[in-house]
């Protein structure tokens, strides 16, 4: 269990993190387009990554062009999805191998 609290820490610093970065690019006025496309690009991985352990069909993009409000509700989806991923998993599940298929 351990294992999973951990894990579960580690994602709400990143999500804190991660909207910690968008309040800052977004403060003074529009935001920087590679620091938005940077931003776009890590919550459209996350996704990624999440929909890889889920063994979805339909891949995520990876470089999802997203404006401000965008990317605060695509950090939002993904952090959510996360949380539930992560509340579902029990330490015995840790073990299995997870599939990579490069698409």
């Amino acid at each position: 269990m351990e294992v999973l609290r951990r894990h579960e820490r580690l994602f709400a610093y990143d999500d804190w993190a991660n909207r910690e970065t968008l309040a800052a690019i977004v403060e003074p006025g529009p935001p920087p387009p590679r620091s938005l496309k940077l931003l776009a690009h890590i919550a459209g991985t996350k996704r990624l990554w999440l929909g890889r352990l889920r063994r979805e069909s339909k891949p995520a993009a990876v470089w999802p062009d997203l404006d401000p409000a965008g990317c605060r509700a695509a950090l939002d989806e993904v952090a959510r999805l996360w949380r539930e991923y992560l509340a579902a998993l029990i330490p015995a599940g840790l073990d299995e191998a997870g599939g990579y298929q490069r698409r």
